[in-house]
């Protein structure tokens, strides 16, 4: 997956890869809720904590199906 942020057009691009193939894509647009949430994800880098509950906080709000205490994340 590679997120990346057009500041231009104050959006997030994503999109996903199998291999070297896009598999998908999805723009975020600053009027969505998720552009908060992938904001919060963006800046909370410096705090395995906090990256942590953005990203759960992203995936509840999604609906992503993933249980909670199954999400880990590894920083290195």
């Amino acid at each position: 997956i590679v997120v990346g942020f057009d500041y231009k057009k104050h959006q997030f691009d994503i999109c996903g890869f199998v291999g070297k193939e896009k598999n998908i894509g999805e723009t975020i647009e600053n009027t969505s809720i998720e552009f908060y949430y992938l904001l919060k994800i963006a800046t909370s880098f410096d705090y395995k904590e906090d990256f942590q509950e953005a990203f759960i906080d992203l995936l509840r709000v999604i609906k992503h199906p993933i249980p909670r205490n199954n999400i880990k994340i590894e920083i290195e």
